[in-house]
């Protein structure tokens, strides 16, 4: 295990930073996947749905390449959405943010279009220059919207761009690549920061939808927000990408990451089995692991183990409190949501105390129609992977109840399948693959949070400026008791006062930034021109990537935010 180096490439966990010939080679080519590349290159508009880790942009990416240079598959466009909330503080300032914002969609959309068609040496300057557009006009639209710089050429941009100058622009490219159809690889498309660009994203994703044009969209589960005019099953089929910790093939899909991209790991069989389960279906998180407990350095493998337990747990934690941070109209929900989950666990964790033969770890809630807000509560959960949806059951008239599993990291940790003295792995395993039992744990809302804390699952809104009037709803635009405006705020800019402390960031980087630099928020960050020079103290950051420093911890940012 020593010689093994937790730097090398194997190690990368995020797809869009993976080489091609690296990503295709270690793709786990299994029923589960072929199934979701079968439904990103079909006909039809998809939604690929999965929280954080799952292999969206890895099934996404997978898919570009692999019909990018033949001709018998469809012509393939892929486009990442992910600095939407750059795009955010419009919101607050400019009249036309939702205009912009559509712009941009549609910026971003034909600068891929023509990257793809210079790759396939088809020239589609004869079109655009009948529009009179050149391509540094798309890119400094995308740039000075990023940066809420819009200027009066920008303008232009927006008068020319539209769904259907778009579409035509495809409908072209596949002529004269000789291709008979198009699929639209949308990425990073669970706009959570900005529901009102969420709304306007799916009505665009809606409108590019054609016969021969077939857009895919990566999103959430859980919390993402389609608007009035999306209607789920009608306009896009949703293809889950979170395999089920209890599917038949759980463990054979987790062993081909594995024996793909991690051969060389020389670690405990039943370890390595622990670590599959403990991940919960997200190949992101069990690489994490792998390489958790390759650097742990414990002196027994009990102690190794629980460390790198624990120490995931911790971070699952601050992931899942820091959408408090981007998102703080929803605070209180998302803090309760918490002690709320803390409570299941301990209801499973009673359930099979003392229980070696059965394994009860599905959780039933009776549906109350009544408690709106948690069903966001619960929304959240299942957005920062921590509870896996499974078919609601009925138990009599009126008395249905949806079912969930809790993150199986968190059961191993609370010692749910713990049944003998000392450190068993086998006894372990033995427990979490035993048949779940067929009846479920059944409770109702207030045997799980105390009604006082139901009660208060309301929205933490600004109160108005003038006379401190508190909000009736997160959509006011005035304030129904003096009739004052209500102003906003933005939460990009809200957010980048976050301190680094709390980032969901392992603990060694934090440290390190910390400890060796000056750099104290993610505003620092941002606003640091020459942040490999700041960095370059920061004892070890960098040596998990092979770009340059200033890129790694933006991006580790980035993906804080979206």
């Amino acid at each position: 295990m020593d010689s093994i180096n937790i730097d090398n490439k194997e190690f990368e966990e995020r797809a869009d930073y993976i080489e091609i010939s690296d990503l295709i080679t270690w793709t786990v080519d299994t029923p589960f996947y072929q199934n979701i590349q079968k439904k990103i290159i079909e006909r039809g508009a998809k939604l690929i749905v999965g929280p954080r880790g799952t292999g969206k942009t890895h099934q996404f990416r997978h898919a570009y390449f692999s019909c990018l240079n033949d001709n018998s598959r469809p012509l393939p466009l892929y486009i990442s959405f992910g600095k939407y909330y750059h795009l955010e503080p419009l919101l607050f300032k400019s009249a036309n943010a939702l205009t912009v914002f559509h712009t941009w969609i549609l910026a971003k959309i034909c600068l891929e279009i023509i990257t793809v068609s210079g790759r396939l040496s088809c020239n589609l300057d004869d079109t655009l220059r009948s529009k009179n557009i050149e391509i540094t006009d798309i890119d400094d639209y995308i740039e000075n919207a990023e940066r809420n710089l819009i200027n009066f050429k920008n303008d232009e941009l927006i008068s020319k761009l539209s769904i259907q100058f778009v579409t035509n622009l495809i409908e072209e490219l596949l002529i004269k690549s000789n291709r008979k159809r198009c699929i639209l690889l949308l990425d990073d498309a669970a706009l959570t920061l900005t529901p009102d660009y969420m709304i306007e994203f799916f009505d665009v994703f809606r409108s590019l939808k054609t016969q021969n044009i077939s857009p895919k969209a990566s999103v959430y589960p859980g919390t993402t927000q389609y608007g009035p005019r999306f209607h789920i099953g009608q306009d896009a089929e949703e293809v889950l990408a979170w395999l089920n910790v209890e599917d038949d093939n759980y463990s054979f899909f987790m062993s081909e990451i594995l024996n793909k991209r991690l051969a060389n790991v020389e670690i405990n069989n039943e370890i390595v089995e622990l670590f599959k389960y403990a991940s919960f279906g997200i190949p992101r998180a069990f690489i994490t692991l792998l390489r958790s407990y390759i650097q742990a350095t414990g002196k027994t493998t009990q102690q190794n183990f629980n460390k790198v337990i624990e120490n995931q747990k911790i971070l699952l934690e601050k992931e899942y409190l820091s959408l408090a941070l981007k998102l703080p109209q929803y605070k209180s929900i998302i803090r309760t949501g918490y002690e709320f989950y803390e409570k299941i666990i301990n209801e499973i964790e009673e359930a099979n105390k003392n229980n070696p033969l059965e394994k009860k770890v599905h959780l039933g809630i009776l549906q109350d129609d009544s408690i709106i807000k948690s069903a966001r509560m619960i929304k959240f959960l299942i957005e920062a992977g921590l509870l896996y949806q499974i078919q609601s059951i009925s138990d009599g008239p009126d008395r249905n109840f949806d079912r969930y599993i809790p993150h199986y990291l968190f059961l191993i940790n609370a010692k749910v399948f713990t049944h003998t003295k000392g450190f068993n792995t086998r006894a372990m395993l033995d427990s979490i693959t035993r048949k779940n039992d067929k009846r479920p744990i059944r409770k109702q809302l207030n045997t799980l949070l105390d009604r006082s804390k139901i009660n208060n699952l309301k929205l933490d809104l600004p109160p108005c400026n003038n006379c401190g009037s508190e909000r009736l709803s997160e959509d006011q635009k005035f304030c129904h008791q003096c009739g004052t405006p209500l102003v906003g705020q933005s939460t990009f800019e809200t957010t980048l006062k976050t301190k680094i402390k709390d980032l969901p960031l392992p603990k060694w980087q934090i440290e390190a930034i910390l400890k060796d630099t000056r750099l104290k928020t993610i505003e620092d960050i941002y606003s640091s021109q020459n942040l490999a020079k700041d960095l370059k103290n920061a004892k070890g950051i960098g040596k998990v990537r092979t770009t340059n420093i200033d890129k790694i911890v933006k991006d580790l940012v980035q993906e804080f935010l979206t």
